[in-house]
């Protein structure tokens, strides 16, 4: 999906002042540096898309900020901080890795305790998460490989799909909606900021009394995840999924491994119909829409729950991830992530590179995107 330049009517009239000084910011920099119209049209899109609460506080974020005679550098500055704190928080660049253990039919009959979100670990989602989705991929239904070796239900299920559709089966992933690290402190702004402006527009973001999140975790009290997760008016997502409870049932999808990837990539998301449970596949390109049984491309899925104890993925994280995809796709900043990671490797070859804001940026996604290791 190409760039989208920014709409030229504001999203709402109280926002005038803010969005007026992006449209300014965007026509300065069309032909200047990438990384700056990037961060001003992610600003852009996103007070688009957010929804009119929410963007109050992105709004008031970008007033604090523009200071006469700055030149927009606080503005942009808040940008990148979007860039590295939502967009990267959600875009990976490899897949969760595989819990090792096949789903048999004992799995199904595990105990309740292990259902609870603080007790789940990566292996007891995977399992729990195919039994809800009928080991199944979620968005082309094709049956998981390893279940159809351990259950022969779902074997012969399997069978008779390939038989009357000619659809094989396919290696699953558990799908973190939003990404297992978010708990684990990198994201601590101090810890790898790149321009002095950027620490400074944090505070920007946290313009109201009662800050800290109430489960005390330090890697989110001075984070700028959490700033930007607050304006958003979803801080309370951070404390769902704090620690084990990341890989409670509501954040995970089974995919397999294309979609995955794809799902990774911010190049496939699911927006919310209004029907319950049900879910319209958006793609960055045509061709990466997923095929289901006789190849047919899928427009639409059900994500269903069998009852409270296998709940259906969050609406609510769905919608994040949505978001971020799409505004990620139209302000360009997809490409431009994608291009530093191309061209990390060739530059810090070069020492002429070793001081591009290129190399710092592809330095900091190679933070951002460390395993957790407990």
């Amino acid at each position: 999906m190409p760039p989208t330049p920014l709409p030229r009517q504001s999203p709402d009239p109280r926002w005038t002042s803010s969005y007026d000084l992006l449209l300014k910011l965007e026509a300065q920099h069309l032909d200047d540096d990438r990384s700056k119209l990037v961060a001003v049209r992610l600003l852009g899109h996103l007070m688009h898309e957010i929804g009119t609460n929410d963007s109050d506080a992105l709004h008031r974020a970008i007033i604090a900020l523009a200071a006469p005679g700055s030149g927009g550098d606080e503005v942009i500055a808040l940008g990148k901080v979007y860039l590295r704190s939502f967009v990267s928080l959600f875009r990976r660049s490899s897949r969760t890795p595989a819990p090792s253990e096949h789903p048999s039919r004992d799995h199904e009959t595990s105990s309740t305790n292990e259902l609870k979100p603080g007790t789940f670990d990566h292996h007891t989602a995977k399992r729990h998460a195919l039994i809800r989705d009928e080991h199944q991929c979620c968005v082309c239904s094709a049956y998981d490989k390893a279940s159809t070796k351990m259950s022969p239900e779902v074997g012969k299920k399997a069978e008779e799909r390939f038989a009357t559709a000619g659809q094989t089966t396919v290696t699953t992933d558990a799908v973190h909606i939003v990404p297992e690290r978010l708990n684990c402190g990198i994201t601590t702004f101090a810890e790898f900021q790149g321009d002095e402006e950027e620490g400074e527009v944090i505070s920007s973001l946290l313009v109201t009394e009662n800050v800290v999140p109430s489960f005390e975790t330090k890697a989110h009290q001075s984070s700028s995840v959490y700033a930007v997760f607050r304006a958003f008016g979803t801080a309370a997502i951070l404390e769902e999924l704090n620690g084990q409870a990341i890989h409670r049932l509501e954040n995970i999808l089974t995919l397999c491994i294309q979609h995955h990837q794809d799902f990774n990539d911010l190049d496939l998301w699911l927006e919310h119909t209004g029907v319950p449970n049900e879910y319209r596949i958006q793609v960055s390109v045509e061709r990466l829409r997923p095929k289901g049984s006789a190849s047919q491309p899928v427009q639409t899925v059900m994500l269903r729950g069998d009852d409270d104890s296998l709940p259906p993925p969050s609406v609510g994280y769905l919608a994040l991830h949505a978001t971020c995809c799409k505004v990620a796709q139209k302000s360009g900043a997809v490409q431009y992530l994608n291009d530093i990671d191309d061209n990390f490797g060739d530059a810090v070859m070069d020492a002429r590179y070793v001081s591009s804001s290129a190399v710092c940026d592809a330095l900091i996604q190679s933070l951002e995107v460390m395993p957790c290791r407990n």
